[in-house]
């Protein structure tokens, strides 16, 4: 079965922008991420998820190049701290 590539636009809402604040994220007491180099990715919910807590692409789509060597995390698997810069 192959997926659709969907690509950024007003039925895909995508953004993806740098942020000045330090993000920590724990999961089971454990720090698992600690950074001042984040990107807020905002975007439609995927309707596939996998169990894990956290995702990456590779490889991403052009138009989200911006999140090539990052990571994300689903919000509601870890807990999420943003110290304001």
């Amino acid at each position: 079965m192959t997926r659709e590539t969907k690509i950024p636009g007003p039925d895909h809402p995508i953004t993806v922008e740098p942020s000045p604040d330090r993000v920590v994220v724990r999961a089971g007491g454990a720090t698992i991420a600690d950074s001042t180099a984040t990107l807020v990715l905002q975007g439609a919910d995927p309707a596939v998820r996998g169990e894990d807590a956290v995702w990456f692409y590779p490889e991403p789509r052009p138009a989200v190049e911006a999140i090539r060597d990052h990571v994300a995390f689903y919000p509601d698997r870890v807990e999420i701290t943003v110290e304001a810069a």
